[in-house]
């Protein structure tokens, strides 16, 4: 048997042999493996420059064997040089599978084989240990969204590393074109290395014309015009969809991609003041947020997933290289990269309170967590939500209080002597409502239209889709949970 080990600048050959003929070791460069650059005994070599060598054990036969010789493979061997060590380039994303979201780290590492690899989440204890790493690519699964790790690298010499990464989602732009094509001249399609990742570029007829992370094309002419899509998955879910339009008739010109850029408030008093404004937001009660962007038409519909970027501690997101003149629609969702939820999502307890695209007054007429966006690099495409909660603990000791007020159909209001005692039987109440045919039904109207509203005066507010009732000097929405006084 034969192993070479190596240290630093030096490789030391254990060599088992036990037959009757001389035997010697040979050192060979792994580019070049048919010249022997050393040659002894041992199998021990010292002073070598960082490469990667071959050895292998040489057994010289007798004379009677004229120009036979018999080699024993031996190992493979990267030499980094004394002081320089190992080396690791880490890439961590999220992803989501069967609605479960998990994180991975695609290390990428070099240095003396075999390597020890240690990680934990900062801030902890615990170190996760693998030994006996020999391989250039290593993956770490099973990752916490959102978290920051701690990495230690080890090489078989006893250098060591560290480095950290964050498990986060991927917001960088995904295809790496500037340039318009040229009538006649070559063009490319770039799209963004991501190690492991699969990619199809899918052209303007729909039709798939690569599987690799480019789309070469020999000679460009106009029939090549269009949008272009690229989808990459990672991991085994959809991480990143991407477009880019090209169009020869601005041969060599920029092509300009369009950005969305906006902030997700803590909105306490909502719409009250017609405004989408106030503290800006990123983690909900420790959920993390985001913004999911799907391709729409002007409604709103017809969409498919583009990306999912996180919302920053302050509030604000980016989401850059969308392509100009296209409509999008923005969700804000608690779901990190590849969910496809069609509707907005948000922590338990919390509540939209608006959207608005652009300062000041307004929002976009509805109250569900969504933006529908032309996208001419807008930068306040803004979300308000809060928190829904009763501003004090329910008193749940004493003697409930009878309810006093209440509007039936049925013919038994108060008290008649003989067992009937409606509302007062229903208990806790400020106001009790009864039927079992006819519904209680307010007027449906946009409040503005009201020349004198009256204080008390309760509908269904049109605009805002709430019920609204008006103060004595302003309507309000009813849509604040609160706690009555006993």
């Amino acid at each position: 048997m034969f192993f070479s080990f190596h240290n630093a600048q030096r490789v030391t050959s254990t060599k088992i042999y036990n037959g009757g003929y001389s035997s010697t070791v040979q050192l060979l460069a792994a580019d070049n493996p048919n010249v022997v650059l050393q040659e002894n005994a041992t199998g021990n070599f010292s002073n070598l420059p960082a490469g990667t060598y071959i050895t292998r054990m040489k057994i010289t036969m007798p004379s009677w064997c004229t120009d036979y010789n018999y080699y024993v493979p031996g190992s493979t061997i990267t030499l980094t040089g004394a002081a320089s060590g190992p080396r690791v380039s880490v890439l961590a994303t999220t992803c989501e599978i069967d609605n479960v979201a998990r994180g991975t780290a695609y290390l990428s590492l070099s240095g003396v084989m075999p390597y020890t690899i240690r990680y934990k989440e900062s801030g902890t204890a615990a170190w996760t240990v693998v030994t006996n790493v020999s391989v250039s690519k290593y993956t770490i699964e099973n990752l916490i969204p959102n978290k920051t790790y701690d990495v230690n690298i080890t090489d078989a010499c006893g250098s060591s590393l560290d480095a950290g990464f964050n498990v986060g989602v991927i917001a960088d732009y995904l295809i790496e074109n500037p340039v318009h094509p040229c009538i006649g001249s070559p063009y490319t399609l770039v799209g963004k290395e991501f190690p492991g990742a699969t990619y199809e570029w899918i052209n303007p007829s729909g039709t798939v014309v690569s599987t690799t992370k480019d789309y070469a094309i020999a000679s460009y002419n106009s029939s090549y015009d269009g949008t272009y899509k690229l989808k990459m998955t990672w991991d085994g879910c959809v991480v990143r969809t991407m477009e880019i339009s090209v169009y020869s008739t601005l041969c060599g010109g920029p092509i300009s991609q369009a950005s969305i850029s906006g902030h997700v408030f803590n909105d306490l008093n909502g719409l009250d003041d017609n405004t989408v404004n106030g503290t800006g937001i990123g983690v909900a009660d420790g959920t993390q947020l985001y913004i999911t962007a799907y391709t729409a038409d002007e409604n709103g519909e017809n969409g498919t997933i583009i990306t999912t970027v996180k919302v920053n501690s302050d509030g604000s997101y980016t989401i850059p290289g969308l392509v100009s003149g296209r409509f999008y629609k923005l969700i804000v969702t608690t779901n990190p990269l590849g969910a496809e939820d069609s509707t907005s999502s948000l922590p338990s307890g919390w509540v939209s309170t608006g959207e608005n695209i652009g300062i000041g007054v307004g929002n976009d007429g509805k109250v569900d967590g969504q933006l529908v966006v032309y996208s001419l690099s807008e930068d306040n495409a803004n979300f308000g939500i809060r928190k829904e909660f009763c501003f004090k603990p329910a008193n749940v000791s004493g003697v409930a209080l009878d309810s006093r007020f209440g509007v039936t159909t049925l013919g038994r209001a108060g008290d008649n002597g003989v067992g009937n005692n409606w509302p007062m039987e229903r208990k806790g109440a400020h106001m009790v409502l009864e039927g079992k045919e006819v519904g209680f039904v307010l007027n449906r109207v946009n409040p503005s239209d009201i020349q004198n509203p009256v204080e008390g005066m309760l509908v269904y507010d049109t605009v805002k889709d709430c019920i609204s009732l008006y103060d004595g000097s302003s309507w309000r929405c009813l849509t604040k949970k609160g706690c009555p006084d006993l």
